[in-house]
């Protein structure tokens, strides 16, 4: 990589840790400027037009940065035909919680960026998505039979679920725990209901 290619990615990796650094200190989207952006970074306006057309596209950038984060993080483990046992744990629920982690401004900053569809709305629509061309689940044969698309989303919605309530309680649990609690709600079975009156 030449000087010229680092200086590049050097601005562009700075204007999008200015604008999560916006997000993160509760500036909303629609009042955040590339004025605002640009003086932060300490360079012109045109610098910023030359690697984004306004700040939708920055955001939309930083979305993909994050889709192709963890969207590494669910394919990695597995190789194309291979069949996978699972015995309860599925190999790529370590590697989301890690992916997360270890892009903690990144995911926090989205969070905060409420543009539909939402990080978690994305998240959801790419991980459904692999496991219904890229990943096959195959279940135990169970009476009734379970239907895969809805077993399919309810298992995304969980995770999907719980990786928000970990975002939005600023990553109190570490990426090990988190993922050790997700394994066990697959054997985990609720016995009884316990009804309190107020």
């Amino acid at each position: 990589m030449n000087r010229q290619e680092k200086k590049r990615l050097k601005t562009i990796a700075t204007i999008k840790i200015v604008f999560m650094e916006l997000l993160l200190e509760g500036v909303v989207f629609e009042d955040i400027t590339v004025k605002e952006i640009t003086e932060r970074a300490d360079f012109n306006r045109s610098t910023f037009y030359l690697y984004f057309q306004d700040k939708h596209e920055l955001a939309e950038s930083l979305f993909n940065e994050a889709l192709q984060a963890y969207t590494h993080a669910v394919m990695s483990p597995y190789e194309e035909g291979q069949i996978v046992g699972l015995d309860g744990d599925v190999p790529s629920d370590r590697l989301i919680f890690d992916c997360i982690a270890e892009n903690k401004q990144l995911f926090s900053a989205l969070d905060r960026l409420q543009i539909p569809p939402t990080i978690y709305e994305r998240m959801e629509q790419t991980c459904l998505a692999l496991f219904s061309t890229n990943i096959q689940l195959v279940q135990e044969k169970t009476e009734p039979s379970i239907d895969y698309n809805l077993f399919l989303h309810y298992q995304v919605a969980a995770m999907i679920g719980l990786i928000k309530y970990w975002i939005r309680n600023n990553f109190e649990e570490t990426a090990p725990y988190m993922t050790e609690q997700f394994r066990s709600f697959y054997t985990s079975r609720v016995k009884t209901m316990n009804i309190t009156q107020k």
